[in-house]
């Protein structure tokens, strides 16, 4: 399927648009019905549709993980053929990047990383090379001060990440491409399950590579509320993700300054919601005076139970605004306390008026 946006099953939904001849395919799966396939030719890949902070790792643990069936060695103009990256190119924009290199079968997986936005500050490396022709489990795991690729279960040489702080590239991320801006470098074959757990090192030692895919829910994953990014290869679905499972990322604690609010005329789910329509409002803390908090809010379509933007209070004011929104339909506003102190707190049946 070409020109398909490809399903974020994570809370964040950054789904991914195809960038040339990607397509999401059944040639090739290892779970479920569907894969992203390319061909590794004109710049093929996949490319997320957000560009957000939530994926600027800074000096946190994180995963980044999947799986991919290479169908050609890394060499010519793929001799580092890119899997997963945050990275314009080396020398602008670059956050971090997994990819294939070597000269045996598709290479080796490697992890580079910046701290500037230019030139890699480090590198980690599987300990083994990824066959052709069958699929392979990678994990890139930042455990405290150490960096260690796995391939199929087995850790490479951990490579010193000390207490580095990851720069924080303006880029969605992209799925089969090295470098955003440069048409080369591409990975050809399939790619299957990536997950990008933030704030957690899911692996610390050798282990047995999944045997399902991944869980999409808290019930299943003890660690659900670390997952920024879950790409099973399926088209985008309308089915809405559960709303447990969307409040309990309540424990993101991200600055006011750094967070890109999803409320913006480009989201998603304008084509369906989109409109002349305008709600606002104050988030308190209710006390003697009342006291304006910074606080992440939901907007929720009542009708369909969709959570269809997002954003922050301000600071100072505890004012939030959603715009561009369908005027004719009634809406739920969510504000929740990440710092646990208090319970959500819902507005229903809100209407929105129409903008100035």
């Amino acid at each position: 399927m070409a020109n398909v946006l490809v399903q974020d099953e994570s809370v964040v939904r950054a789904h991914l648009a195809p960038v040339g001849d990607a397509s999401i395919s059944t040639m090739q799966t290892k779970f479920g019905a569907n894969s992203l396939a390319m061909d590794g030719s004109g710049g093929d890949h996949f490319k997320g549709s957000l560009d957000l902070d939530i994926y600027d790792f800074g000096s946190e643990n994180f995963t980044i993980e999947g799986w991919v069936y290479p169908t050609a060695a890394s060499s010519g103009s793929n001799t580092f053929a890119g899997i997963i990256s945050r990275r314009n190119s080396s020398s602008d924009n670059f956050s971090w990047v997994v990819y294939l290199t070597g000269a045996t079968g598709a290479g080796d997986v490697r992890f580079e990383w910046s701290t500037t936005g230019s030139g890699a500050a480090g590198a980690a490396v599987s300990a083994s090379s990824v066959p052709l022709n069958q699929w392979s489990h990678f994990a890139a795991v930042r455990n405290g001060t150490s960096m260690t690729v796995y391939l199929n279960g087995v850790g490479g040489t951990p490579a010193t990440i000390a207490t580095a702080v990851l720069f924080n590239a303006s880029l969605p991320v992209a799925v089969g491409q090295l470098s955003q801006s440069i048409s080369a470098n591409n990975f050809t074959g399939f790619v299957d399950s990536i997950r990008i757990s933030r704030g957690v090192a899911r692996y610390t030692a050798d282990f047995t590579p999944p045997t399902a895919e991944f869980p999409n829910n808290s019930t299943d994953d003890p660690n659900w509320t670390s997952v920024v990014l879950l790409i099973k290869g399926d088209p985008v679905s309308a089915t809405p993700i559960a709303l447990d499972d969307l409040l309990s990322k309540s424990d993101y604690v991200l600055s006011a300054a750094s967070f890109q609010a999803l409320d913006d005329v480009s989201n998603l789910f304008d084509m369906q919601y989109g409109g002349a329509g305008r709600i606002f409002g104050t988030v308190k803390v209710d006390s003697s005076p009342d006291v304006p908090v910074y606080r992440r809010v939901w907007l929720m379509n009542q009708r369909d139970a969709v959570i269809i933007r997002e954003t922050w209070s301000d600071e100072t004011t505890g004012e939030y605004e959603f715009t561009n929104i369908d005027e004719s339909q009634k809406y739920s506003v969510i504000s929740f306390d990440h710092t646990n102190n208090f319970r959500a707190v819902i507005a229903d049946s809100v209407v929105p008026e129409l903008m100035p």
